[in-house]
């Protein structure tokens, strides 16, 4: 099981990637404000574990995020959906993690409606204090439109994409992970 306790410093202590996105994120956790700082530092308690649905949802984003990388080349459109969805998974297990009321609506609405979801990746961007995690859902959105359902962009559209999606769950991933104690780490 993940725990989470910590300082957001110990956030970025792995790399991010390179360019504007990974400054972008630095300038953001050291911009958290008071309430994202509460969070950030207490955390979900000492001892307290996460949700096993937590440890779902990224395992998902995963999994979505190497298939849709797999097929940007072959079949943008599925791409576009498959990173999508992955971006979906990581704002569901960031606003489960936080126990954002969020959270429960975005899980509940299924697949037949955005706005839960945006309302999600809104207060996670919010209670993280990463003003980028909008931006990012907003690039997982038009994967969904313009992607898949009118699929209007080019495999060369997704691949400029991609990376918005990656750093989103990945985002996710080191915030839940990071903090996993080493005995219980799979």
């Amino acid at each position: 099981m993940l725990k989470y306790k910590g300082k957001a410093s110990k956030l970025l202590s792995s790399d991010l990637g390179e360019g504007v996105l990974a400054v972008a994120l630095t300038v953001s956790f050291l911009a958290l404000n008071k309430k994202s700082r509460r969070v950030l530092n207490t955390g979900f308690g000492t001892d307290t574990e996460l949700p096993k649905e937590v440890l779902r949802h990224v395992e998902i984003a995963e999994k979505l995020l190497a298939e849709g990388r797999e097929l940007i080349d072959k079949d943008p459109v599925q791409a576009s959906e498959k990173l999508y969805k992955a971006a979906e998974e990581a704002v569901k297990a960031l606003a489960t993690a936080l126990n954002l009321p969020e959270a429960r609506k975005a899980i509940e609405s299924g697949d037949r409606r955005s706005k839960p979801l945006e309302k999600a990746a809104q207060a996670v961007a919010k209670a993280l204090g990463i003003k980028e995690f909008i931006l990012w859902w907003d690039v997982a959105f038009k994967l969904h439109v313009d992607g898949f359902h009118e699929a209007k962009l080019s495999s060369e559209d997704v691949k400029e994409r991609y990376e918005y999606i990656e750093t989103m769950v990945n985002t996710a991933k080191r915030i839940l992970q990071k903090q996993q104690s080493p005995h219980k780490q799979h």
